[in-house]
Protein backbone atom coordinates (compact mmCIF):
# COMPACT_ATOMS: atom_id res chain seq x y z
CA UNK A 1 0.00 0.00 0.00
CA UNK A 2 2.78 2.51 0.33
CA UNK A 3 2.19 3.63 -3.42
CA UNK A 4 -1.01 3.71 -3.01
CA UNK A 5 -3.35 6.60 -4.34
CA UNK A 6 -4.62 8.31 -1.18
CA UNK A 7 -8.33 9.55 -1.11
CA UNK A 8 -10.07 12.16 1.38
CA UNK A 9 -13.08 9.76 3.03
CA UNK A 10 -12.52 6.51 4.04
CA UNK A 11 -15.90 5.15 2.29
CA UNK A 12 -17.47 5.91 -0.97
CA UNK A 13 -20.38 7.97 -1.01
CA UNK A 14 -23.51 6.15 -1.34
CA UNK A 15 -21.70 2.87 -1.04
CA UNK A 16 -24.01 0.03 -0.46
CA UNK A 17 -22.30 -3.51 0.62
CA UNK A 18 -24.25 -6.45 0.18
CA UNK A 19 -23.39 -10.47 0.26
CA UNK A 20 -23.71 -11.27 -3.15
CA UNK A 21 -24.78 -15.30 -4.63
CA UNK A 22 -21.81 -14.79 -7.14
CA UNK A 23 -19.68 -12.39 -5.70
CA UNK A 24 -16.01 -13.26 -6.42
CA UNK A 25 -14.38 -14.10 -3.00
CA UNK A 26 -11.25 -13.21 -0.77
CA UNK A 27 -8.66 -14.42 1.87
CA UNK A 28 -11.04 -14.69 5.20
CA UNK A 29 -7.97 -14.45 7.01
CA UNK A 30 -6.90 -11.09 5.78
CA UNK A 31 -9.70 -9.70 5.48
CA UNK A 32 -10.63 -10.82 9.29
CA UNK A 33 -6.85 -9.59 10.29
CA UNK A 34 -6.97 -5.96 9.07
CA UNK A 35 -10.57 -5.29 10.64
CA UNK A 36 -9.66 -6.35 13.51
CA UNK A 37 -6.33 -4.02 13.73
CA UNK A 38 -8.33 -0.96 12.49
CA UNK A 39 -10.58 -1.61 15.13
CA UNK A 40 -8.06 -1.15 17.76
CA UNK A 41 -6.90 2.11 15.82
CA UNK A 42 -10.62 3.64 15.55
CA UNK A 43 -10.26 4.39 19.78
CA UNK A 44 -8.68 7.54 18.57
CA UNK A 45 -10.25 7.59 15.52
CA UNK A 46 -13.38 8.55 15.20
CA UNK A 47 -13.76 9.42 11.56
CA UNK A 48 -13.69 5.81 10.79
CA UNK A 49 -16.50 4.48 12.72
CA UNK A 50 -19.30 4.66 10.31
CA UNK A 51 -16.49 2.56 7.55
CA UNK A 52 -15.64 -0.02 10.27
CA UNK A 53 -19.56 -0.59 11.19
CA UNK A 54 -19.71 -1.52 7.33
CA UNK A 55 -17.24 -3.90 6.45
CA UNK A 56 -17.13 -5.29 9.93
CA UNK A 57 -20.44 -6.59 9.12
CA UNK A 58 -19.21 -9.05 6.48
CA UNK A 59 -15.95 -10.82 7.95
CA UNK A 60 -18.15 -14.37 7.35
CA UNK A 61 -18.16 -14.39 3.85
CA UNK A 62 -16.78 -11.46 2.62
CA UNK A 63 -16.23 -10.70 -1.26
CA UNK A 64 -14.17 -8.95 -3.61
CA UNK A 65 -15.88 -5.70 -2.95
CA UNK A 66 -15.55 -5.66 0.39
CA UNK A 67 -11.94 -5.88 0.50
CA UNK A 68 -11.84 -3.10 -1.78
CA UNK A 69 -14.04 -0.99 0.54
CA UNK A 70 -10.98 -2.10 3.30
CA UNK A 71 -8.64 -0.73 1.05
CA UNK A 72 -9.85 2.27 0.66
CA UNK A 73 -9.92 3.08 4.71
CA UNK A 74 -5.96 2.12 4.06
CA UNK A 75 -5.94 4.76 1.60
CA UNK A 76 -7.92 7.14 3.20
CA UNK A 77 -5.05 6.78 6.31
CA UNK A 78 -2.38 7.29 4.32
CA UNK A 79 -3.98 10.89 3.20
CA UNK A 80 -4.62 11.57 6.85
CA UNK A 81 -2.13 9.84 9.16
CA UNK A 82 -1.54 12.50 12.21
CA UNK A 83 -5.44 12.61 12.20
CA UNK A 84 -6.64 11.99 15.50
CA UNK A 85 -8.63 13.71 19.16
CA UNK A 86 -7.29 16.58 20.48
CA UNK A 87 -8.64 17.59 24.37
CA UNK A 88 -7.69 21.51 25.03
CA UNK A 89 -8.60 22.91 28.27
CA UNK A 90 -12.03 23.92 29.00
CA UNK A 91 -13.64 25.45 32.44
CA UNK A 92 -16.70 25.05 31.32
CA UNK A 93 -17.23 21.10 32.26
CA UNK A 94 -21.02 20.63 32.79
CA UNK A 95 -21.73 21.82 29.01
CA UNK A 96 -22.72 18.21 27.07
CA UNK A 97 -23.33 18.57 23.56
CA UNK A 98 -24.66 15.69 21.38
CA UNK A 99 -24.49 15.34 17.73
CA UNK A 100 -27.01 12.30 16.09
CA UNK A 101 -27.59 11.30 12.65
CA UNK A 102 -29.25 8.36 11.09
CA UNK A 103 -29.89 6.69 7.95
CA UNK A 104 -33.04 4.91 6.44
CA UNK A 105 -32.94 0.94 5.85
CA UNK A 106 -29.82 1.80 4.43
CA UNK A 107 -28.43 -1.78 4.26
CA UNK A 108 -29.19 -4.12 1.04
CA UNK A 109 -29.21 -7.35 3.16
CA UNK A 110 -31.45 -6.70 6.07
CA UNK A 111 -33.14 -2.91 5.23
CA UNK A 112 -32.28 -1.57 8.66
CA UNK A 113 -30.89 1.39 9.68
CA UNK A 114 -27.84 2.67 10.75
CA UNK A 115 -27.42 5.23 14.00
CA UNK A 116 -24.44 7.25 14.44
CA UNK A 117 -23.83 9.96 17.80
CA UNK A 118 -21.02 11.57 19.19
CA UNK A 119 -21.04 13.36 22.05
CA UNK A 120 -18.87 16.58 23.64
CA UNK A 121 -17.88 17.31 27.40
CA UNK A 122 -16.44 20.78 27.87
CA UNK A 123 -15.87 21.32 24.22
CA UNK A 124 -13.83 18.18 23.77
CA UNK A 125 -14.68 14.99 21.96
CA UNK A 126 -15.36 11.89 24.09
CA UNK A 127 -17.88 9.13 22.87
CA UNK A 128 -18.79 8.15 19.66
CA UNK A 129 -20.88 5.00 18.04
CA UNK A 130 -22.02 3.97 14.30
CA UNK A 131 -24.26 0.86 15.11
CA UNK A 132 -27.12 -0.85 12.85
CA UNK A 133 -30.46 -0.69 14.42
CA UNK A 134 -31.95 -4.04 15.97
CA UNK A 135 -35.29 -3.48 14.11
CA UNK A 136 -36.46 -2.56 10.53
CA UNK A 137 -38.69 0.52 10.85
CA UNK A 138 -41.53 1.61 8.72
CA UNK A 139 -40.32 5.19 8.37
CA UNK A 140 -37.98 7.80 8.80
CA UNK A 141 -39.58 9.49 11.85
CA UNK A 142 -38.72 5.94 13.32
CA UNK A 143 -35.73 6.05 12.28
CA UNK A 144 -34.29 9.14 13.31
CA UNK A 145 -35.63 9.09 16.79
CA UNK A 146 -33.99 5.63 17.80
CA UNK A 147 -31.00 7.48 16.69
CA UNK A 148 -31.61 10.54 18.91
CA UNK A 149 -32.63 7.75 22.02
CA UNK A 150 -29.49 5.58 21.60
CA UNK A 151 -27.61 9.76 21.95
CA UNK A 152 -29.81 10.56 24.78
CA UNK A 153 -28.88 6.88 26.53
CA UNK A 154 -24.69 7.94 26.20
CA UNK A 155 -25.28 10.93 27.87
CA UNK A 156 -27.46 10.42 30.39
CA UNK A 157 -26.36 6.71 31.72
CA UNK A 158 -23.36 7.04 30.70
CA UNK A 159 -22.93 4.53 28.20
CA UNK A 160 -25.25 3.07 25.82
CA UNK A 161 -25.40 -0.74 27.61
CA UNK A 162 -27.54 0.45 30.29
CA UNK A 163 -30.37 1.71 27.83
CA UNK A 164 -32.26 -0.95 26.42
CA UNK A 165 -34.08 0.08 22.72
CA UNK A 166 -36.93 -2.17 24.01
CA UNK A 167 -38.40 1.29 25.82
CA UNK A 168 -38.92 2.76 22.93
CA UNK A 169 -41.52 0.79 21.38
CA UNK A 170 -42.82 3.27 18.96
CA UNK A 171 -40.48 6.03 18.04
CA UNK A 172 -40.96 9.31 16.70
CA UNK A 173 -38.94 11.48 14.81
CA UNK A 174 -36.52 15.20 16.64
CA UNK A 175 -35.84 17.38 13.67
CA UNK A 176 -32.42 18.59 16.37
CA UNK A 177 -29.73 18.30 14.60
CA UNK A 178 -27.80 19.27 18.15
CA UNK A 179 -28.48 19.08 21.35
CA UNK A 180 -27.57 20.79 23.94
CA UNK A 181 -28.27 19.63 27.45
CA UNK A 182 -27.13 21.03 30.40
CA UNK A 183 -28.99 19.14 32.94
CA UNK A 184 -29.71 15.59 31.70
CA UNK A 185 -31.75 13.08 34.22
CA UNK A 186 -33.88 9.96 33.85
CA UNK A 187 -36.94 11.71 33.65
CA UNK A 188 -36.08 12.89 29.87
CA UNK A 189 -36.28 9.56 29.01
CA UNK A 190 -40.11 8.69 30.49
CA UNK A 191 -41.12 12.18 28.93
CA UNK A 192 -39.69 11.07 25.46
CA UNK A 193 -41.45 7.67 26.26
CA UNK A 194 -44.57 9.10 27.37
CA UNK A 195 -44.60 11.45 24.20
CA UNK A 196 -44.27 8.48 21.58
CA UNK A 197 -46.58 6.86 23.13
CA UNK A 198 -49.56 9.10 23.13
CA UNK A 199 -48.44 10.75 19.20
CA UNK A 200 -48.30 8.92 16.14
CA UNK A 201 -49.42 11.23 14.01
CA UNK A 202 -46.16 11.20 12.33
CA UNK A 203 -45.94 7.88 10.98
CA UNK A 204 -45.42 6.92 7.45
CA UNK A 205 -47.49 4.76 5.53
CA UNK A 206 -46.83 1.03 6.34
CA UNK A 207 -47.00 -0.04 3.02
CA UNK A 208 -44.09 1.47 1.42
CA UNK A 209 -41.82 1.17 4.19
CA UNK A 210 -42.24 -2.88 3.41
CA UNK A 211 -39.05 -3.94 2.15
CA UNK A 212 -40.61 -6.52 0.01
CA UNK A 213 -42.80 -3.97 -1.64
CA UNK A 214 -39.63 -1.85 -1.76
CA UNK A 215 -37.95 -4.77 -3.41
CA UNK A 216 -40.34 -5.26 -5.80
CA UNK A 217 -40.91 -1.65 -7.16
CA UNK A 218 -36.86 -1.63 -7.73
CA UNK A 219 -36.74 -4.70 -10.00
CA UNK A 220 -39.74 -3.48 -11.34
CA UNK A 221 -37.90 -0.04 -12.63
CA UNK A 222 -35.13 -1.76 -13.69
CA UNK A 223 -36.99 -4.41 -15.39
CA UNK A 224 -40.23 -2.70 -16.57
CA UNK A 225 -42.34 -6.32 -15.38
CA UNK A 226 -43.80 -7.35 -12.29
CA UNK A 227 -43.24 -11.07 -12.00
CA UNK A 228 -44.68 -11.92 -15.54
CA UNK A 229 -46.64 -8.86 -15.86
CA UNK A 230 -44.58 -6.76 -18.41
CA UNK A 231 -46.27 -3.09 -19.95
CA UNK A 232 -45.74 -2.64 -23.23
CA UNK A 233 -45.87 1.05 -22.93
CA UNK A 234 -42.58 1.47 -21.37
CA UNK A 235 -39.35 1.44 -24.00
CA UNK A 236 -36.66 0.00 -22.59
CA UNK A 237 -33.04 0.18 -24.75
CA UNK A 238 -31.63 -3.34 -25.27
CA UNK A 239 -28.50 -3.35 -23.50
CA UNK A 240 -30.54 -2.07 -20.63
CA UNK A 241 -28.88 1.21 -20.79
CA UNK A 242 -30.69 4.23 -19.88
CA UNK A 243 -30.99 6.76 -22.47
CA UNK A 244 -31.72 10.18 -22.33
CA UNK A 245 -33.04 10.27 -18.32
CA UNK A 246 -35.30 7.63 -16.19
CA UNK A 247 -36.66 4.91 -18.44
CA UNK A 248 -39.97 5.83 -16.95
CA UNK A 249 -39.97 9.33 -18.95
CA UNK A 250 -38.99 6.70 -22.61
CA UNK A 251 -42.89 6.54 -22.90
CA UNK A 252 -45.13 7.89 -25.80
CA UNK A 253 -45.87 11.44 -25.25
CA UNK A 254 -49.92 10.84 -24.71
CA UNK A 255 -49.11 9.12 -22.16
CA UNK A 256 -46.93 11.21 -20.31
CA UNK A 257 -49.19 13.95 -20.57
CA UNK A 258 -51.93 11.68 -18.71
CA UNK A 259 -49.63 11.43 -16.36
CA UNK A 260 -49.98 7.39 -16.83
CA UNK A 261 -46.40 6.51 -16.37
CA UNK A 262 -44.51 3.23 -15.96
CA UNK A 263 -43.98 4.30 -12.03
CA UNK A 264 -47.20 4.64 -11.45
CA UNK A 265 -47.79 0.69 -12.51
CA UNK A 266 -44.88 -0.79 -10.93
CA UNK A 267 -46.39 0.52 -7.54
CA UNK A 268 -49.72 -0.09 -8.28
CA UNK A 269 -49.09 -4.53 -9.34
CA UNK A 270 -46.45 -4.64 -6.44
CA UNK A 271 -49.01 -2.97 -4.37
CA UNK A 272 -51.65 -5.78 -5.34
CA UNK A 273 -49.12 -8.60 -4.96
CA UNK A 274 -47.74 -8.10 -1.63
CA UNK A 275 -51.64 -7.08 -0.74
CA UNK A 276 -52.07 -10.79 -1.75
CA UNK A 277 -49.65 -12.03 0.14
CA UNK A 278 -50.80 -10.47 3.09
CA UNK A 279 -53.73 -11.83 2.78
CA UNK A 280 -52.97 -15.44 2.73
CA UNK A 281 -50.75 -14.80 5.98
CA UNK A 282 -54.19 -13.35 7.35
CA UNK A 283 -53.00 -9.70 7.64
CA UNK A 284 -55.17 -6.34 7.02
CA UNK A 285 -54.71 -4.67 4.24
CA UNK A 286 -52.36 -1.07 5.10
CA UNK A 287 -51.41 2.36 3.61
CA UNK A 288 -49.25 2.50 0.38
CA UNK A 289 -47.92 6.13 -0.05
CA UNK A 290 -50.85 7.68 2.09
CA UNK A 291 -53.46 5.79 0.62
CA UNK A 292 -55.37 2.73 1.05
CA UNK A 293 -54.96 0.02 -1.64
CA UNK A 294 -57.35 0.83 -4.41
CA UNK A 295 -58.43 -1.91 -7.22
CA UNK A 296 -58.36 0.56 -10.45
CA UNK A 297 -61.01 0.18 -12.95
CA UNK A 298 -60.56 0.66 -16.60
CA UNK A 299 -57.49 2.88 -15.26
CA UNK A 300 -59.23 5.05 -12.52
CA UNK A 301 -57.67 4.69 -9.33
CA UNK A 302 -60.41 5.06 -6.86
CA UNK A 303 -63.51 4.17 -9.06
CA UNK A 304 -66.29 4.63 -6.22
CA UNK A 305 -64.89 7.73 -5.38
CA UNK A 306 -65.66 9.02 -8.77
CA UNK A 307 -69.14 7.66 -9.79
CA UNK A 308 -69.95 9.17 -6.68
CA UNK A 309 -67.94 12.65 -7.12
CA UNK A 310 -69.62 12.94 -11.07
CA UNK A 311 -73.21 12.21 -9.07
CA UNK A 312 -72.54 14.77 -6.87
CA UNK A 313 -72.15 17.11 -9.66
CA UNK A 314 -74.88 16.46 -11.64
CA UNK A 315 -77.01 16.85 -8.49
CA UNK A 316 -75.51 20.07 -8.04
CA UNK A 317 -76.39 20.79 -12.01
CA UNK A 318 -79.99 19.73 -11.40
CA UNK A 319 -79.98 21.90 -7.77
CA UNK A 320 -78.71 25.19 -9.76
CA UNK A 321 -80.52 24.55 -13.21
CA UNK A 322 -83.92 24.01 -11.29
CA UNK A 323 -83.05 27.12 -9.08
CA UNK A 324 -82.69 29.10 -12.46
CA UNK A 325 -85.65 27.83 -13.92
CA UNK A 326 -87.20 28.85 -10.98
CA UNK A 327 -86.52 32.48 -10.87
CA UNK A 328 -86.79 33.19 -14.18
CA UNK A 329 -90.08 31.33 -15.55
CA UNK A 330 -92.10 30.74 -12.64
CA UNK A 331 -91.61 33.64 -9.99
CA UNK A 332 -92.50 37.04 -10.67
CA UNK A 333 -90.38 39.55 -12.23
CA UNK A 334 -89.49 43.08 -11.87
CA UNK A 335 -90.19 45.35 -14.43
CA UNK A 336 -86.35 45.56 -15.60
CA UNK A 337 -86.89 41.61 -15.97
CA UNK A 338 -84.41 41.01 -13.11
CA UNK A 339 -85.68 38.94 -10.34
CA UNK A 340 -87.57 40.11 -6.91
CA UNK A 341 -84.84 37.35 -4.74
CA UNK A 342 -81.91 40.09 -3.82
CA UNK A 343 -79.15 36.95 -3.47
CA UNK A 344 -79.58 35.10 -7.18
CA UNK A 345 -76.20 35.86 -8.35
CA UNK A 346 -74.66 34.85 -5.70
CA UNK A 347 -76.42 31.65 -5.98
CA UNK A 348 -75.11 31.20 -8.84
CA UNK A 349 -71.69 31.83 -7.78
CA UNK A 350 -72.33 29.15 -5.38
CA UNK A 351 -73.72 26.71 -8.03
CA UNK A 352 -70.93 27.03 -10.57
CA UNK A 353 -67.89 26.91 -7.49
CA UNK A 354 -69.83 23.74 -6.20
CA UNK A 355 -69.94 21.91 -9.94
CA UNK A 356 -66.24 23.01 -10.80
CA UNK A 357 -65.69 21.43 -6.68
CA UNK A 358 -66.67 18.43 -7.88
CA UNK A 359 -65.28 17.88 -10.99
CA UNK A 360 -62.25 18.42 -9.90
CA UNK A 361 -63.08 15.81 -7.00
CA UNK A 362 -63.80 13.29 -9.83
CA UNK A 363 -60.52 14.01 -12.02
CA UNK A 364 -58.38 13.98 -8.48
CA UNK A 365 -59.84 10.41 -7.62
CA UNK A 366 -59.81 8.99 -11.07
CA UNK A 367 -55.57 10.30 -11.35
CA UNK A 368 -54.02 11.23 -8.73
CA UNK A 369 -50.96 13.05 -9.01
CA UNK A 370 -49.64 16.80 -8.05
CA UNK A 371 -51.38 18.77 -10.44
CA UNK A 372 -54.92 16.94 -10.11
CA UNK A 373 -54.40 17.37 -5.82
CA UNK A 374 -53.62 21.20 -5.66
CA UNK A 375 -56.65 21.34 -8.28
CA UNK A 376 -58.92 19.27 -5.99
CA UNK A 377 -58.21 20.93 -3.20
CA UNK A 378 -58.04 24.41 -4.23
CA UNK A 379 -61.37 24.22 -5.76
CA UNK A 380 -62.82 23.26 -2.22
CA UNK A 381 -60.90 25.99 -0.23
CA UNK A 382 -62.97 28.55 -3.03
CA UNK A 383 -65.95 26.66 -2.39
CA UNK A 384 -65.90 26.23 0.94
CA UNK A 385 -64.94 29.80 1.67
CA UNK A 386 -67.21 31.21 -0.55
CA UNK A 387 -70.16 29.50 1.20
CA UNK A 388 -69.08 31.07 4.40
CA UNK A 389 -69.67 34.64 2.60
CA UNK A 390 -73.02 33.25 1.06
CA UNK A 391 -73.69 32.48 4.80
CA UNK A 392 -73.36 35.43 6.86
CA UNK A 393 -74.41 37.77 3.89
CA UNK A 394 -78.01 35.63 4.14
CA UNK A 395 -78.61 35.41 7.60
CA UNK A 396 -78.19 38.84 8.78
CA UNK A 397 -79.37 39.90 5.23
CA UNK A 398 -76.91 42.05 4.60
CA UNK A 399 -78.36 43.87 0.95
CA UNK A 400 -76.53 46.91 0.46
CA UNK A 401 -73.66 46.84 -2.17
CA UNK A 402 -70.88 48.57 0.08
CA UNK A 403 -72.02 46.60 3.02
CA UNK A 404 -71.63 43.39 1.27
CA UNK A 405 -68.18 44.55 0.44
CA UNK A 406 -67.09 45.30 3.82
CA UNK A 407 -68.24 41.61 4.83
CA UNK A 408 -66.85 39.40 2.06
CA UNK A 409 -63.84 41.97 1.05
CA UNK A 410 -61.38 40.41 4.19
CA UNK A 411 -62.67 36.76 3.57
CA UNK A 412 -61.98 36.75 0.06
CA UNK A 413 -58.61 38.11 1.10
CA UNK A 414 -57.71 35.53 3.21
CA UNK A 415 -59.41 32.35 1.04
CA UNK A 416 -57.02 33.89 -2.10
CA UNK A 417 -54.20 33.93 0.35
CA UNK A 418 -54.19 30.48 1.67
CA UNK A 419 -55.07 29.39 -2.42
CA UNK A 420 -51.89 30.92 -3.31
CA UNK A 421 -49.98 29.63 -0.44
CA UNK A 422 -50.90 25.76 -0.94
CA UNK A 423 -50.22 26.28 -4.08
CA UNK A 424 -47.12 27.91 -4.91
CA UNK A 425 -45.21 28.04 -1.11
CA UNK A 426 -45.98 25.18 0.88
CA UNK A 427 -48.80 22.40 0.32
CA UNK A 428 -49.46 22.01 3.91
CA UNK A 429 -52.11 19.27 4.34
CA UNK A 430 -52.25 19.64 8.10
CA UNK A 431 -53.33 23.28 7.83
CA UNK A 432 -55.76 23.15 5.19
CA UNK A 433 -57.44 20.98 7.10
CA UNK A 434 -57.96 22.98 9.80
CA UNK A 435 -58.80 26.22 7.51
CA UNK A 436 -61.67 23.86 5.80
CA UNK A 437 -62.92 22.38 9.21
CA UNK A 438 -63.35 26.18 10.33
CA UNK A 439 -64.73 27.47 7.58
CA UNK A 440 -67.30 24.31 7.01
CA UNK A 441 -68.38 24.21 11.38
CA UNK A 442 -68.41 28.46 11.15
CA UNK A 443 -71.20 28.08 8.14
CA UNK A 444 -73.20 25.55 9.54
CA UNK A 445 -73.62 26.78 12.74
CA UNK A 446 -74.36 30.03 11.42
CA UNK A 447 -76.96 28.58 9.03
CA UNK A 448 -78.81 26.36 12.40
CA UNK A 449 -78.74 29.43 14.50
CA UNK A 450 -80.50 31.72 11.86
CA UNK A 451 -82.97 28.87 11.02
CA UNK A 452 -84.34 28.61 14.37
CA UNK A 453 -83.83 32.38 15.37
CA UNK A 454 -86.11 33.66 12.00
CA UNK A 455 -88.18 30.81 12.49
CA UNK A 456 -87.40 30.09 8.55
CA UNK A 457 -90.52 28.19 6.79
CA UNK A 458 -87.99 25.69 6.08
CA UNK A 459 -85.87 25.47 8.61
CA UNK A 460 -86.25 21.45 8.97
CA UNK A 461 -84.91 21.14 5.59
CA UNK A 462 -81.54 23.81 6.72
CA UNK A 463 -81.51 21.89 10.04
CA UNK A 464 -81.88 18.22 8.44
CA UNK A 465 -78.42 19.42 6.13
CA UNK A 466 -76.81 21.16 9.23
CA UNK A 467 -77.11 17.54 11.03
CA UNK A 468 -76.29 15.21 8.08
CA UNK A 469 -73.28 17.82 6.87
CA UNK A 470 -71.82 17.13 10.44
CA UNK A 471 -72.45 13.48 10.74
CA UNK A 472 -70.81 12.83 7.32
CA UNK A 473 -68.05 15.05 8.38
CA UNK A 474 -66.94 11.95 10.98
CA UNK A 475 -66.83 9.29 8.20
CA UNK A 476 -63.79 11.33 6.84
CA UNK A 477 -62.39 10.89 10.69
CA UNK A 478 -63.58 7.43 10.74
CA UNK A 479 -61.00 5.81 8.71
CA UNK A 480 -61.66 2.37 7.20
CA UNK A 481 -59.76 -0.04 4.06
CA UNK A 482 -61.73 0.29 1.56
CA UNK A 483 -64.60 -2.73 1.03
CA UNK A 484 -63.30 -5.35 -2.12
CA UNK A 485 -61.10 -2.42 -2.88
CA UNK A 486 -63.50 0.16 -3.79
CA UNK A 487 -65.71 1.65 -1.61
CA UNK A 488 -63.74 3.31 1.55
CA UNK A 489 -64.87 6.23 4.31
CA UNK A 490 -64.33 8.91 1.47
CA UNK A 491 -66.18 6.99 -0.91
CA UNK A 492 -69.12 6.80 1.30
CA UNK A 493 -68.99 11.01 2.52
CA UNK A 494 -69.10 11.27 -1.24
CA UNK A 495 -72.47 9.30 -1.29
CA UNK A 496 -74.53 11.07 1.78
CA UNK A 497 -73.63 14.71 0.02
CA UNK A 498 -75.68 13.17 -2.88
CA UNK A 499 -79.33 13.55 -0.53
CA UNK A 500 -78.16 16.20 1.16
CA UNK A 501 -77.22 18.04 -2.06
CA UNK A 502 -81.00 17.74 -3.08
CA UNK A 503 -82.38 18.65 -0.03
CA UNK A 504 -80.10 21.50 -0.03
CA UNK A 505 -81.11 23.06 -3.33
CA UNK A 506 -84.68 22.68 -2.24
CA UNK A 507 -84.01 24.93 0.58
CA UNK A 508 -82.25 27.49 -1.29
CA UNK A 509 -85.58 27.49 -4.09
CA UNK A 510 -87.93 27.33 -1.24
CA UNK A 511 -86.10 30.50 0.43
CA UNK A 512 -86.25 32.09 -2.82
CA UNK A 513 -90.29 31.69 -3.30
CA UNK A 514 -90.54 33.37 0.55
CA UNK A 515 -88.20 35.81 0.08
CA UNK A 516 -90.30 36.70 -3.34
CA UNK A 517 -93.41 36.64 -1.50
CA UNK A 518 -92.35 38.75 1.21
CA UNK A 519 -90.73 41.45 -1.09
CA UNK A 520 -94.01 41.62 -3.25
CA UNK A 521 -96.36 42.19 -0.84
CA UNK A 522 -94.21 45.15 0.24
CA UNK A 523 -94.38 46.48 -2.93
CA UNK A 524 -98.39 45.80 -3.04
Amino acid sequence: MSGCQPVDTPIEEGLKLCVEPNQVSTDKRRYRRIVGRLMYLAHTRPDLAYALSVVSQYMHNPGEQHMNAIMRILRYLKNAPGKGILFTKNVDHHSIEVYTDVDWVGAVDDRRSTSGYFTFVGGNLVTWKSKKQNVITHSSAKTEFRGMALGLCEVNYGGPLRCSDNIFREPLHFHASVLQIMMVDRYWIAFFAVFVYLVRVFEASVGDADPLYRDCVEQCEKTGCVGERCFPHCKFPSDGAVVDGPWYLQEPLYLRWKQWDCQSDCRYYCMLDREKEREALGNGPVKYHGKWPFKRVYGIQEPASVALSALNLAMQFHGWLSFFILLNYKLPLKPNKKAYYEYTCLWHIYGLLSMNSWFWSAVFHSRDVDLTEKLDYSSAVALLGFSLILAILRSFNVRVEAARVMVSAPLLAFVTTHILYLNFYKFDYGWNMKVCVVMGVAQLLIWAIWAGVTRHPSRWKLWTVVVGGGLAMLLEIYDFPPYEGFVDAHALWHATTIPLTYIWWSFIKDDAEFQTANLLKKVK
